[in-house]
């Protein structure tokens, strides 16, 4: 009897030991070996990192939260820019050269749609208007284009399109606006314009003569590009004596924004009629 009790007990230096201590020493040894390499076990804490309450839930908690804050930004710019488009800006591409050296032909402006009013007109402001007395040929009516469908608006096209045009206001309701022809400048209710900061070099104001009352809830308007514009001066035909009518303005030009090269404002050219007088009938 004591033979069998010996043989289920072994010598470890220090005693005898009893199988079940050997194999738990082992078993225990075994984990602690396996712990080592475990992603999942904290040695500092002595304990295993249930999974998705570990490290790997952290990570991916944190990017569905960018992955949803991305999202929301995204919404949030997108109706911030409709609104501006809306109520605000619209930007518009240029696309003959009508209106050089001011605006090249494929640079990008943004227009003003708060300044349209009669209020906010000023002689100098560079404008886009609908074309609701026919000056634009099938060929050149506009229509929205751009990579994004809507975005921008270019100022000539196809016929289904809406129909822009771009000019600068010389005339407010009231003024009589008169050249004698080549050679000779713009007059504004007397008063001789010096538009040079702005005039295509080596065009003449006008290479024809003219005198336009200016009547009321219109405007008269000429390109920058006086021998390449067909502006009210070659429009007196359209039943509104080649005036544009202010509830036409669908804003004020105030800056190009492309090329970046070209990036400027647009509404310095109002300092050049500071010095007209009242029109004679006010």
């Amino acid at each position: 009897m004591a033979d069998q009790d010996k043989s289920n007990n072994l010598f470890d230096g220090s005693g005898l030991m009893d199988r079940t201590q050997i194999y738990a020493q082992r078993k225990s040894a075994g984990q602690s070996a396996r712990r080592v390499h475990s992603r999942n076990y904290d040695p500092a804490g002595k304990r295993y990192i249930i999974p998705q309450y570990g490290k790997r839930a952290t990570r991916k908690k944190e990017v569905a939260a960018y992955i949803r804050d991305t999202l929301i930004t995204i919404i949030l710019v997108g109706i911030i820019i409709a609104l501006l488009r809306t109520f605000v800006i619209t930007q518009y591409i240029i696309p003959s050269s009508s209106m050089e050296d001011t605006l090249p032909v494929g640079s990008q402006v943004l227009a003003n749609k708060l300044m349209r009013g009669e209020p906010s007109l000023k002689r100098g402001h560079i404008i886009v208007f609908k074309d609701t007395h026919g000056w634009l040929s099938s060929s050149e009516s506009s229509s929205t284009q751009g990579g994004f469908a809507g975005l921008f608006n270019k100022i000539t096209g196809n016929k289904n399109g809406d129909r822009y045009l771009i000019k600068r206001v010389i005339g407010l309701p009231g003024d009589t606006v008169a050249c004698e022809g080549a050679g000779h400048p713009i007059t504004v209710n007397g008063q001789p314009i010096n538009e040079s900061s702005y005039l295509k070099p080596g065009t003449d104001p006008s290479d024809v003569a003219f005198t336009v009352r200016v009547t009321a809830g219109n405007i008269f308007v000429m390109g920058d590009n006086r021998s390449n514009s067909a502006d009210s001066r070659y429009h007196t035909d359209d039943g509104n004596n080649g005036l544009v009518p202010m509830s036409a303005v669908t804003g004020v030009a105030v800056a190009v924004i492309w090329p970046v090269s070209q990036w400027r404002g647009l509404t310095g050219g109002t300092k050049v009629f500071d010095n007209v007088p009242i029109p004679y009938n006010s």
